[in-house]
């Protein structure tokens, strides 16, 4: 089966290094388990051999009908022809909280992260993703690192997250021009996504990183003023850059800030 660039698809390998991931999963016989661009289906198999009841989402066709054809007792397996992000609606939210497993398209994994922490403790138990190596590291990394970014304070704000395992191109096929790794992403009890208004500060101030506070959030239409009151409020340096700022700072920082003019 030929991979289509355009999906970004970059398939597990081998059954062995299927089976050692859905180990690090630690799923139960019986568990539902919600698998996001299953491909060809390695990791699904090594799921259903476990005993899992696994709701497929696959945006390729063929990928469907290869899936379809995989050996698992009736009503143990659901393939949902689509997009993740369109599918929304589709996921068996009435057994929430989800666990979620996904080989990620790439060129889509910040999207598909973004979603998850959306979703809060409620919705999803856990989410085990495959990502690019320089994306989970954003995704763990602390403030102050040189890869602290969006992405780190969205999932520090909602979640646990630990890098499980790093895998070289050659653990895929076709292999990838970088190096993966797998991640666990589990919700914290007291977790509340940053979300609304809340973002639009973040978003602005890391989209102009290499610029202080007091010049970054100009661009997302606050007077210097604004700025300066708002980071005396919050207790924050405006002299300092985004990557300097953990997310409690963030959020006081979101809170003092006005409507910003259109």
């Amino acid at each position: 089966m030929t991979a289509r660039r355009r999906w970004g698809q970059h398939w597990l390998a081998s059954d062995e290094l299927a089976d050692a991931l859905v180990e690090q999963v630690g799923v139960s016989f019986g568990e539902l388990v919600v698998e996001i661009g299953p491909g060809t289906g390695r990791l699904t198999a090594a799921l259903l051999r476990r005993g899992v009841d696994v709701v497929a989402v696959e945006i390729d066709p063929e990928c469907c009908r290869r899936l379809e054809a995989l050996p698992a007792a009736p009503g143990r397996l659901q393939v949902v022809h689509g997009d993740i992000l369109a599918s929304h609606g589709l996921l068996p939210w009435q057994r929430a909280p989800l666990r979620l497993v996904g080989n990620l398209p790439y060129y889509l994994s910040s999207p598909i992260l973004r979603w998850t922490l959306a979703q809060g403790g409620e919705r999803v138990a856990d989410a085990h993703y495959m990502l690019q190596r320089e994306v989970a590291e954003r995704l763990a990394a602390g403030p102050g690192s040189r890869r602290y970014g969006l992405l780190s304070v969205l999932a520090r704000a909602a979640a646990e997250v630990e890098i499980l395992r790093r895998l070289a191109p050659g653990a895929f096929r076709p292999p990838p021009e970088v190096e993966s790794a797998f991640v666990r992403l589990r919700p914290r009890a007291d977790a509340r996504p940053l979300q609304g208004a809340e973002l639009r500060p973040i978003e602005v101030a890391f989209a102009h990183r290499r610029k202080t506070l007091a010049r970054a959030l100009r661009y997302g239409g606050w007077h210097a003023h604004q700025i300066a009151q708002a980071c005396s409020v919050a207790g924050v340096d405006p002299g300092e850059r985004a990557e300097r700022l953990d997310v409690a700072a963030w959020r006081r920082l979101a809170a003092a800030l006005p409507e910003p003019r259109t």
